[in-house]
Parts: structure tokens; sequence; C-alpha cells
């Protein structure tokens, strides 16, 4: 179990690079994106977790607040990556440090808020699809990774 949160870390900080914005031109394009990837994750989630109509209308508010509270974690953990990134060269030590803590603590309160939904899911899922919920959530990703990739 473990292994499956460090791989969903890693695919969800991946996503999040991913999403970054640069310039408003691109933000306009980038609402649109979002929006189409919104749509093919509901479609892909409801298909793979074979959601009935009134699981779908439970789990969705559930899963959304879930999932925009966990983006709100990557970001801040983006965050301080990028702000070590872009300042190495002059970072202290006790600074460094001091991020490192605070990337923990953030992985935690992001297995802490897995913690916390997944039995919120719970209540609105059998187990069994909450089960296919953690697996379809990184089979999403990698369909998604599979999708952006440049076309060689």
């Amino acid at each position: 179990m473990r292994l499956k949160e460090i791989i969903l870390t890693f695919v969800l900080t991946i996503a999040g690079v991913i999403f970054c914005g640069t310039s408003k031109a691109q933000e306009n394009d980038e609402n649109i994106n979002v929006s189409r990837i919104q749509a093919q994750r509901v479609a892909f989630f409801t298909e793979r977790l074979n959601l009935t109509p009134g699981e779908a209308e439970k789990f969705w508010p559930i899963y959304n607040e879930y999932d925009a509270k966990r983006a709100k974690l990557s970001a801040e953990e983006n965050r301080l990556i990028n702000l070590f990134k872009e300042n190495r060269a002059s970072m202290t030590d006790k600074e460094i440090d001091n991020d490192i803590k605070k990337i923990f603590e953030t992985r935690k309160a992001i297995t802490a808020l897995n913690e916390e939904y997944f039995q919120k899911f719970r209540q609105v899922l059998p187990a069994r699809k909450v089960m296919k919920l953690i697996i379809t959530e990184t089979q999403f990703r990698v369909w998604l990774l599979n999708k952006l990739r440049p076309a060689r």
C-alpha cells in the first residue's frame, strides 16, 4: 500500500507540473482543455467504476471536493520544489531543511486527506468500487499523460 501512495504522489506531482499555466492567452486555452479533461475524467471514472446514476449523484460532489483539496496540497508541494530550483544557489542548508520538512508535512496532509475522503467514498460506494477508484485514478493519469505526450 505504501508503494501505491508513493506512486500516486509522484503521478500527482507530474500532473501538477503539466497543468501549470504561463500566459493569459494560454490560460484561456488551458481552461478549455481543463474542461475537456474534466469531462473525460467523469466519463472515464463513471465507466470504469460502473457508477449507477444514484451513486454518481452522491460520488461526484465528494470527489470534486477531494480533488480540489488534493490539488491545493500538491500545488504547495510543487511551489516548494520550484522555489528550491529557482533559489538553490542562494539558499542556506537551514532553509532547505525547513522546505524539506514542509514538503513532508504536505505529503502527510495528502495521506490524511486520502484516508478521510476514502472513508467518505465508502459511505456512498461499495468497497469494491472504492478500490477500483484507487486503480482508476492511476489509470486515468497514465491515459492522460499518454494523450498529452507529443506524437512521435
